[in-house]
Order: C-alpha cells, then structure tokens, then sequence
C-alpha cells in the first residue's frame, strides 16, 4: 500500500498485559487533571507523610520488631486520609516508600499485603512483580 495508512512499524512489539492496558484505559479518562494530583501526591507524601516517632525513638525500635499488617494498614490510611484531605483525586503509593517510611525491617510481603487489603473497586496495581511482595508494587488509590 503506498496511502501510508497501513501500521508496518511495532507488529513485533512487546504486546501490553492487561495491567498496563486498564492502566491506560484509566489514564485517558481521568485526563491531565490527574497529572498534576500525581506529582502533589508524591510532594505530599515526601514531606508530609513522616512516621510518629516517640520520644527517644521508642517506636522506631519496635516498629521494626513487633509490627502487624494491621500497623502498617493503619499508617498507609493516614497517607491516603491526609491526600484526601488535601483535595487530590488520587495517590500513588509505592511499598518500598511505605518500608522506608516506617523504618522496618524485612517486612516487605507485610506491607504489600497492607497494600493490597486496602484496595477499594476503583483502585488498581500500577506496577507489580511475579512475587506480588516487591518493593517497587506501587498502588494507585482514588480519593474520591
């Protein structure tokens, strides 16, 4: 065909999964306005979102001890709160953030498993590993 219509380019290209095709399906209907909550997302969580620390650092030695999903739930609850509080649409949590963030200890399938208890109908997985339990799983949950 010489009408250049024809698509020769990318037909041996790596086919998207089905993560990455809901992903752009979302993204092209929540618009640019999202844009600009992702990167107040992220402001947001760098330097507002600090773990409560007690004095003499008590909590950041048990923390990395004795802590449950259900604390882990809890502090990611206030991240998505306080986002939620602040007007955003959404917020992109990524698990290795989360760890770091709670100053923990080989408790990455914990906070993963966190991560996924608190998915609500509209939120999904932007990245995932085989293992589910990386720290690169970074959710996208919708505030409003």
């Amino acid at each position: 065909m010489t009408s250049g219509l024809w698509n020769t380019k990318g037909l041996n290209g790596k086919v998207l999964s089905c993560v990455e095709v809901d992903t752009l399906k979302k993204d092209l209907l929540g618009g640019t306005k999202h844009l600009v909550n992702e990167i107040s997302a992220k402001e947001n969580f760098k330097e507002k979102i600090k773990p409560k620390v007690k004095e003499n650092n008590v909590q950041e030695t048990a923390i990395s001890g004795g802590v449950s999903t259900s604390d882990i739930k809890t502090f990611i609850s206030e991240i998505i709160d306080r986002s939620r509080h602040d007007g955003l649409a959404y917020v992109d949590i990524v698990s290795g953030e989360i760890h770091k963030q709670m100053k923990l200890s080989s408790k990455m399938p914990s906070v993963c498993s966190a991560m996924y208890g608190l998915m609500e109908e509209n939120d999904f997985i932007l990245h995932t590993t085989p293992s589910g339990k990386s720290s690169t799983i970074k959710i996208r949950y919708f505030l409003t």
